[in-house]
């Protein structure tokens, strides 16, 4: 376990950190290179990364912010307005602030499967007991959810809401979606309320069809979905295979958004482990 910025020495842009994001988001909702660096240099506390011989496997950002324990204040953030202007966290870390919020986690996918994630909300976990942290929130992603979408309506079936998903249990009564599953099982992770539109994300329609051309051939060699047009609760949009929904303006771009869940991991009774 280490920093970006330990791990970065010999890489002061942080090209490392942004080439295993690129492999782990889809092309359109990629940050420029340069943020990777500003979170480092704004925050490097924050941003951890596991690193075996060498290869880095996987990554957690994280900002420190002020927040007030109460989910209804939450309803007028989002991952963005966290992010700051710059998506940097430049101007909205604050260093005394008393939550850490989680932006990202980013693993290998040759290195999936080993619980990586875990051992980084092990380290982030101890840092928040040296750090008088009172809070770990974010605005979780059920990745889940486009699978659910595009499988209910392939077959006809009405589509579940974002919260319909988000809200289903299974058998052993915790999240249906693997990742909320994991978190709450692991982390005690609470559910708290809908970030909607955590991430919008507006492109011109030429670039729209050049993703949905790069993606269909993939889903054509991959034997998977293509994009298709499905009608959400907010109306007609197009399924990416992602967490959200492109839906069309009326100038012809079109915006990408996607709704996510706070939730905020449960701090233990002896406190956070440090």
């Amino acid at each position: 376990m280490t920093t970006w910025r330990e791990y970065c020495r010999d890489d002061p842009e942080a090209i490392a950190i942004h080439q295993l994001e690129a492999k782990c988001w889809a092309p359109f909702t990629l940050q420029p290179r340069g943020i990777m660096k500003g979170r480092m240099d704004a925050y490097p506390d924050g941003q951890l990364c596991l690193v075996n011989e060498g290869k880095l496997l996987a990554t957690i950002s994280t900002n420190r912010i002020d927040w007030d324990g109460d989910p209804a204040s939450l309803s007028t953030r989002s991952w963005d307005s966290i992010a700051g202007i710059s998506q940097t966290f430049e101007d909205s870390y604050r260093p005394g602030g008393n939550t850490f919020c989680l932006m990202a986690t980013n693993v290998d996918p040759d290195a999936r499967g080993q619980d990586l994630v875990g051992e980084l909300m092990g380290a982030l976990m101890a840092i928040a007991g040296t750090a008088n942290i009172d809070y770990i929130i974010s605005p979780f992603r059920p990745n889940g959810y486009g699978d659910m979408v595009i499988q209910a309506h392939l077959v006809g079936r009405s589509i579940p809401s974002f919260e319909e998903y988000v809200a289903g249990r299974g058998v052993d009564g915790l999240p249906i979606d693997h990742w909320l599953h994991q978190l709450e099982k692991k982390f005690g992770m609470v559910q708290m309320n809908t970030a909607r539109d955590a991430m919008e994300i507006p492109i011109s329609g030429r670039e729209f069809q050049s993703f949905r051309a790069a993606a269909d051939h993939q889903a054509d060699r991959r034997g998977k979905p293509r994009w298709q047009m499905i009608r959400t609760e907010r109306g007609p949009a197009w399924w990416c295979g992602e967490t959200g929904f492109f839906y069309p303006e009326p100038d012809g771009r079109f915006v990408y958004r996607e709704d996510n869940m706070w939730g905020r991991i449960r701090r233990p009774d002896g406190g956070w482990r440090s």
